[in-house]
């Protein structure tokens, strides 16, 4: 698109769409980092000329948002109705959650100048914070009972000596701290790092403390009570 012609809202989606066609190329192939690509220089320029010129922010939070609830709906949810074992069910989750974190940060370089202009004006939620909170609605709501199952099973096969992806099981755990974030959530990039991308933000254990800490004290005092008939 050439930045001397007219542009509508409508052109602004259709270059959106375009750009998030090569994040999944990236992310199912591992094909072009989105972030060089031509299309990405075509859909940041489309999207500051429709806040500048064409006053459409609001359309434009209403497009990213709803970008974030079909990836959700069509990706997420449909990959991890397919996985019903235990162990699998964890794994698919915890890489599903790494692909949607690569997705949002990309989706937030893309939409940067409603972060820093429309959305900082207008007192809501950025960007990022917006994303989490479709993911906990969406997700972590729905599969927060299954995943900590997951987690405590994989506990008690650690407790048992049994062998288990260590980093698997932090990662499972972290959802519980990464769902009680509030404010000032942020996703950043932390080199020689074994987890190089990681979610911050204002931490609320409230939701760990309710949905895994106090669930975990028990299942371990059961654990050792079951334990201590045997001896």
């Amino acid at each position: 698109m050439d930045d001397l012609e007219p542009i509508t809202i409508q052109d602004g989606e259709r270059e959106i769409e375009n750009y998030i066609q090569t994040l999944f190329d990236f992310l199912d192939h591992q094909k072009q980092t989105p972030g060089k690509s031509k299309q990405h220089m075509q859909t940041y320029t489309c999207i500051v000329r429709l806040s500048d010129e064409q006053d459409e922010s609001h359309k434009l939070y209403d497009i990213y948002t709803n970008m974030i609830e079909i990836y959700i709906k069509k990706r997420l949810k449909a990959a991890l109705q397919t996985k019903s074992n235990s162990h699998e069910f964890l794994e698919e989750y915890v890489k599903q959650w790494k692909k949607f974190t690569i997705f949002v940060m990309a989706m937030k370089k893309m939409f940067d100048y409603l972060d820093r202009y429309f959305l900082k004006n207008a007192g809501s939620s950025s960007l990022t914070e917006t994303a989490l909170n479709l993911f906990r609605k969406m997700i972590f709501q729905d599969r927060k009972i299954q995943l900590r199952r997951c987690v405590l099973e994989e506990i008690k096969k650690d407790r048992e000596n049994q062998i288990i992806d260590k980093d698997l099981l932090k990662a499972a755990i972290l959802q519980y701290i990464y769902m009680g974030f509030g404010k000032k959530t942020v996703i950043k990039k932390i080199e020689g790092s074994t987890d190089p991308i990681h979610w911050t933000g204002e931490k609320n254990l409230m939701l760990y403390d309710n949905e895994f800490q106090t669930h975990l004290l028990e299942n371990t005092t059961e654990y050792y009570r079951n334990q201590a008939k045997n001896w």
